[in-house]
């Protein structure tokens, strides 16, 4: 989230830095190492059972939270700790008492309902929250967006993959779009299948009107997520044939090193006091095999990972990421698939859609409307109305969803 002036608690303002639902303010989250100690023993806020709750879902496995530095000596929990003695217990009394120094190592954690899932959305807050349990170690996706500032840390097995601004540039026709301002968050949802989330940036460019949809989706149990961004141009006069450029930008955690293979276009995350493998990432909207003639490219530097893609019409450029231990070394293809509307073939300006296969088990699908027909569309042989799918495909070829929107 950029640079932040680090205030300590007694600057700490409940009316200005947590948000109605108990959620601190997304500005407020880098610095909370410095400003929780000196809550802690002063607190008789009444939404102080959701503050605690809310601090203790972003924390990593080392008790720090999302988007502050990631150093054991900024870990939260032992103030988290004193505080939730003043809140009623919950779930994340039991994540707290698992979290270092001094975690209990074997503790019971239940499969959470509906009313103690541990992902959370805060409007008010610029603040939402995927995680797939209330261990130590559960998967996590948090984002945030304070005045269109948007951040993202994605956490495997409770470890840091990605943690910083999630970047995003488009322009078309030429035209870059200023993305730094209006994002909302219009829809969350979590079952047993995984988390979702899209945030939505709405304006107007020489070609019209043009909406930018962000979207992020964890799997439960899987171990894989995916994020996805969408041009969509919305006027009734849109050129399908204006040209669209997207770049998103995502920010390798603090010691890792990300590298793409020379002969595909796949990514890899290593790290850790062996250099171990951390993830894999496919770039599913550019080709997989590089060629001369390409729409696409995917870029590493130490500290980013940047994948560009260009289309006519709108765009779809979705990524997965994928940190399963069954899976790492496992062959990977990806191709985008044809989508066809009455036996019509359909291009960027009215949907995308993308396949990934990892070894014989893990065959992913993932389809999204740019435009607003409600007639039914069909890839790879599945026919369906919705506007986002996001399905596995069972080596019979049965379509399983795991999202639908």
């Amino acid at each position: 989230m950029g640079a932040a002036t680090i205030r300590t608690a007694a600057d700490f303002d409940w009316d200005h830095d947590v948000a109605p639902d108990g959620t601190p303010l997304a500005a407020r989250l880098i610095d909370a190492p410095q400003w929780m100690p000196g809550l802690a023993p002063r607190s008789d806020e009444e939404n102080l059972a959701p503050l605690v709750r809310r601090l203790a879902a972003l924390c990593d496995r080392r008790g720090v939270p999302a988007f502050a530095p990631s150093a054991r000596e900024n870990g939260i929990t032992e103030p988290l700790r004193q505080l939730a003695d003043a809140a009623p217990h919950g779930p994340f009394a039991q994540l707290l008492a698992a979290l270092p120094p001094d975690r209990t190592r074997r503790l019971n954690f239940p499969q959470w309902t509906v009313d103690d899932a541990p992902g959370f959305l805060s409007d008010p807050a610029a603040v939402g929250l995927l995680r797939t349990g209330w261990e130590r170690t559960a998967d996590a996706v948090a984002l945030a967006w304070p005045d269109g500032q948007m951040s993202i840390e994605l956490r495997a097995k409770g470890r840091r993959l990605f943690s910083g601004d999630w970047g995003v540039t488009v322009s078309i026709a030429g035209e870059t779009l200023d993305l730094s301002a209006g994002w909302s968050c219009v829809c969350h949802h979590a079952d047993d299948d995984g988390g979702f989330f899209e945030l939505q940036w709405s304006g107007t460019c020489g070609a019209g009107p043009v909406r930018v949809e962000r979207q992020a989706f964890l799997s439960r149990e899987g171990g894989f997520a995916t994020l996805s961004d969408a041009v969509r141009l919305t006027g009734p006069d849109a050129a399908p044939d204006a040209t669209v450029e997207h770049a998103m930008t995502l920010p390798v955690a603090a010691g890792l090193s990300a590298g793409v293979a020379p002969e595909t276009r796949e990514a890899r995350l290593f790290g850790g006091r062996k250099n171990w493998q951390r993830g894999r990432l496919f770039p599913l909207a550019v080709p997989q095999y590089p060629g001369d003639l390409e729409p696409g490219s995917i870029e590493t530097t130490d500290a980013t990972l940047t994948v560009r893609h260009r289309s006519l019409g709108g765009l779809v450029s979705p990524v997965a990421i994928d940190w399963n231990r069954w899976r790492e070394e496992a062959p990977a293809e990806w191709r985008t698939l044809t989508v066809t509307e009455n036996r019509r073939r359909l291009g960027a300006a009215h949907a995308g859609a993308h396949r990934l296969r990892i070894g014989r088990k893990h065959h992913l699908f993932l389809y999204r409307r740019t435009d607003d027909s409600p007639a039914p569309r069909a890839a790879l042989g599945h026919h369906h109305s919705w506007e986002t799918l996001i399905a596995r495909f069972s080596r019979k070829g049965e379509v399983s969803p795991l999202l639908r929107v």
